[in-house]
């Protein structure tokens, strides 16, 4: 039940990012939303850390293809979620 509020609140978050609802998620749109106070505090709630935006993008962007769509997304903010050991494992995974 838990793991459902949370896959909810990352779609929630996805769609508001998808500024042309595309269905896929650009670096553009990526950047220009977590300029905003509120999107950033929602990705800090989620445990994930929006100071290195175009790594996160990276992350996330699990099939390399410069847009993040709405499974790769969610997937990726699961994997990531919590600590920022998440975070620092998948870059050198990544690396």
């Amino acid at each position: 039940a838990e793991r459902q509020m949370y896959v909810n609140q990352i779609q929630q978050i996805f769609m508001e990012i998808d500024s042309d609802s595309s269905g896929s998620i650009t670096i553009q749109e990526f950047r220009e939303r977590l300029q905003d106070e509120r999107m950033k505090a929602y990705f800090d709630s989620l445990g994930l850390d929006t100071s290195d935006i175009w790594t996160l993008f990276k992350l996330l962007d699990i099939d390399q293809g410069c847009v993040i769509e709405l499974d790769e997304f969610v997937n990726g903010c699961l994997r990531l979620k919590g600590t920022a050991k998440g975070v620092d494992m998948a870059k050198l995974c990544y690396e």
